[in-house]
């Protein structure tokens, strides 16, 4: 053996020691994944979770708020719309085997509604949850990007197995503010009303993940929004041509084979669409991910800004420059008006409140600055290391 092999072969052992000492995370992900895209963000926010290693993805529901995810055979002509594509991408790319499948697509009746009267071919995505959570040795992380219809209907049917095995739901939905009376006119919220406000009343931990006030581009999201506006290109640029190619698929809505896209060699975004504004876009989940991971920020270099395990950085000689950007803070919470409105208090909130707020103690722009140079490092770090089935 050669000294460059010997030199990579230790390289190689280093690296595996420093992804087995990262605690391991099941977690359950739901998301309103579609090619062509609804909104390209859940492709950016999917790629987060296949990026980080320690996520042990138990399944994925692709979320069918508006009824659209069916089976490939069901409908033909909703079958371009299921996630599949960008699933079957990120797994090619990482080398993960995950299970998907389509959620319930009508709206709850109440929030006591089980869902069980929704057509059979349906059910499959609450059914793959609850078989989960029984399987499972350890407590799993929920963090929903959608509706919360699926996981409300989970709780509904089985409380004890909800309660017993699920470690905490980390919800994107929802506004917040600092105290009062709010009507939650959001866009996940409107998909099923009676999902979103029976998440309150799990008695699971609930990590809430608010969207911002306004809706208008480039706002600034304020202290409880998770949300940041990137420059794709900078995102794409990061990635290797698989990864490339990954984001291009999805941005150019292509219907070619999308394994043999992402070997197919550098691709290029037709100018025209970066020029009209596709160029950017808001992003919602990176923050919530890290937290879910145990990751922290720190800072490497100059406006250069990681994603790590406190080991990690440790072995880099970076754990002195911790970034405390974002945090989640105890919040009271309770219905003001049925599915319409909630009464938040956030400062004076009692520490163990089951409800904890995503909350950022810095300015919209550091925060934006900071967790766009995150994402083009997960991005980067997407299929480099060895992943775990």
């Amino acid at each position: 053996m050669t000294v460059l092999q010997c030199a990579l072969v230790c390289l190689l052992l280093l690296t595996h020691g420093a992804l087995a000492e990262a605690p391991r995370v099941p977690i359950i992900y739901s998301s309103d994944l579609y090619h062509p895209p609804a909104d390209p963000d859940d492709h950016f926010d999917t790629a987060v979770l296949f990026a980080m290693p320690e996520f042990d993805i138990r399944c994925v529901i692709l979320d069918n708020g508006k009824g659209r995810q069916v089976e490939p055979g069901v409908k033909a002509e909703f079958r371009q719309r299921i996630g599949r594509a960008p699933l079957e991408q990120l797994m090619h790319i990482t080398g993960r085997k995950v299970k998907y499948a389509p959620g319930l697509p009508a709206a709850l009746t109440s929030t006591s509604d089980k869902g069980l009267e929704q057509p059979p071919e349906h059910q499959k995505g609450v059914e793959m949850m609850l078989a989960e959570l029984r399987a499972s040795e350890q407590k799993v992380t929920l963090f929903l990007n959608g509706s919360c219809r699926d996981f409300a209907a989970a709780f509904n049917r089985e409380p004890e197995l909800f309660q017993q095995k699920v470690k905490a739901i980390y919800c994107n939905a929802g506004i917040v503010v600092d105290k009062g009376a709010v009507s939650q006119i959001d866009y996940n919220v409107e998909l099923d009303p009676a999902a979103f406000f029976r998440l309150f009343e799990t008695g699971v931990p609930l990590y809430w993940c608010s969207t911002r006030p306004k809706m208008s581009e480039r706002a600034p999201g304020g202290p409880y929004s998770t949300n940041f506006w990137i420059h794709e290109q900078r995102i794409i640029r990061a990635g290797s041509p698989q990864v490339e190619n990954f984001f291009i698929y999805c941005l150019t809505s292509s219907q070619e084979d999308p394994l043999k896209f992402l070997d197919s060699g550098f691709q290029k975004i037709p100018m025209a669409r970066a020029f009209a504004g596709d160029g950017g876009r808001f992003i919602w989940c990176t923050a919530p991910f890290c937290h879910a991971a145990g990751r922290s920020i720190y800072r490497q270099g100059i406006a250069d800004f990681h994603a790590l395990q406190p080991a990690e950085a440790e072995r880099l000689g970076i754990a002195a420059n911790k970034v405390e950007l974002f945090d989640f803070v105890p919040a009271q919470v309770k219905t003001k008006e049925p599915l319409k409105s909630l009464e938040i208090e956030v400062k004076g909130a009692p520490a163990d409140s089951m409800v904890k707020v995503f909350h950022r103690p810095v300015t919209d722009t550091d925060y934006r600055s900071v967790m766009e140079s995150v994402l083009a490092n997960l991005a980067a770090e997407l299929g480099r290391k060895p992943q775990t089935p």
